[in-house]
C-alpha cells in the first residue's frame, strides 16, 4: 500500500513538473513573439495640416522602417511611385528626443521638395505607395536615417532612430515633362548658345561658341507649354539640364535629367504656362565657370498653408 501511494505520489510530482515547464516554455515564446519597439509613439494632432506632437513610449524603437497612415484624406490622391519627386511637409523627431530644427511644418519658409531617386536619407522611399493628401508617420532606424555618422546639424546623433509626421502635398513623376506639349517662341537667346530638339522630347544645350563670360543673370523663354500659368510666390518644379560655358549637353543628359524645385518669383517664372522651357544663364562664381540651363516646368505647389 505504501509502495503504491509513493508510485502515485511520483506520477503527480512528474505531471506538476512537466505542465510547470510547458507552462514556463509558452511564456517564454509569448515573450519572444513580441518584437523589440513593438509599442509605437502616439501624435497628437493626426489631422493632415495640422501642428503635431509626437509622444515616444518607453519602450525601444523598431528595428526597422515602419510607416503608418494617420489621416487618409479623401483616399483619391495620387499614388507616391518610385522615383518621384514629393512634395511634403514634415515634423521630425529623434527617438525619445527634441523636435529636429528642419522640420518644415513648424517653418514659415513651406513645404520641401524631396527627390525619390536619390533622397537626402534612404528611409524617404518609404513613402512609395502613400497618396497625396495623406499624412503619415515614419519611423526610420539608423540604417535608413543618418546611420553611424549622424546630422549634427539637426541634432541627430550615431545610431538615432527618427520619427517623421509628413503630409504628402504633391508628388511629380520622373516623365512628367512628356505630358505637355509646347511652341517655341523664337526668341532671341544670348550669343553663342542654342538649343535643340531631337523630336522625341529631349533638347540639348550648346554653349561651346558662348562668348565672353556674363556678368549678371538673365532668362529666356525658348518655349511656351499648354499647362497652366504658375502664379506668383509658389514652388515650381522643373526638370533641368546644365552645361558649363563652352561646353554642351547632350539628349542623354536631358532624358536623365532629375526634376528639382525652385521658386516662382526668384526666376521670374509667374504668369508662364507649365511645360514652358526656360533658358537661365548664370555668371561666373569663384569657384565655377557661368552656367547655361535649361529649366522645363512641369508642377507647382502653393508654398503657404
Amino acid at each position: 500500500m505504501n509502495l503504491n501511494l509513493s508510485i502515485l505520489g511520483s506520477i503527480v510530482l512528474r505531471k506538476f513538473a512537466f505542465a510547470l515547464a510547458a507552462a514556463s516554455l509558452a511564456l517564454s515564446l509569448s515573450a519572444c513573439s513580441k518584437p523589440a519597439g513593438s509599442e509605437m509613439p502616439t501624435v497628437a494632432s493626426p489631422q493632415f495640416g495640422t501642428v503635431p506632437e509626437i509622444n515616444f513610449p518607453a519602450a525601444p524603437p523598431p528595428e526597422v522602417p515602419v510607416m503608418k497612415v494617420l489621416d487618409d484624406g479623401n483616399g483619391k490622391g495620387e499614388e507616391v511611385k518610385d522615383g518621384d519627386l514629393v512634395v511634403v511637409d514634415y515634423y521630425g523627431k529623434v527617438w525619445g528626443g527634441a523636435l529636429m530644427p528642419d522640420s518644415t511644418i513648424t517653418d514659415a519658409a513651406g513645404p520641401r521638395a524631396i527627390s525619390l531617386a536619390h533622397p537626402p536619407i534612404e528611409g524617404w522611399k518609404e513613402l512609395r505607395g502613400v497618396k497625396v493628401g495623406q499624412r503619415v508617420m515614419l519611423i526610420l532606424p539608423p540604417s535608413k536615417a543618418y546611420g553611424e555618422m549622424g546630422a549634427s546639424s539637426i541634432g541627430v546623433k550615431k545610431g538615432d532612430t527618427l520619427a517623421y509626421v509628413v503630409d504628402v502635398r504633391l508628388a511629380v513623376s520622373a516623365d512628367a515633362a512628356s505630358k505637355f506639349q509646347v511652341t517655341p517662341t523664337n526668341n532671341p537667346l544670348p550669343d553663342g548658345i542654342s538649343i535643340e530638339a531631337d523630336g522625341q522630347g529631349a533638347y540639348t544645350v550648346n554653349a561651346v561658341a558662348a562668348g565672353s563670360y556674363p556678368s549678371q543673370r538673365s532668362t529666356a523663354v525658348y518655349a511656351t507649354g499648354d499647362g497652366p500659368a504658375v502664379k506668383v510666390g509658389q514652388g515650381v518644379i522643373v526638370k533641368r539640364v546644365s552645361t558649363d560655358w563652352n561646353t554642351q549637353t547632350t539628349a542623354a543628359d536631358w532624358n536623365a535629367g532629375e526634376l528639382t524645385s525652385v521658386s516662382a518669383d526668384s526666376l521670374e517664372l509667374a504668369d508662364l504656362p507649365l511645360g514652358s522651357l526656360v533658358l537661365v544663364v548664370t555668371p561666373a562664381t569663384p569657384t565655377a565657370d557661368p552656367q547655361a540651363t535649361l529649366l522645363q516646368l512641369v508642377a507647382a505647389y502653393d508654398t503657404n498653408r
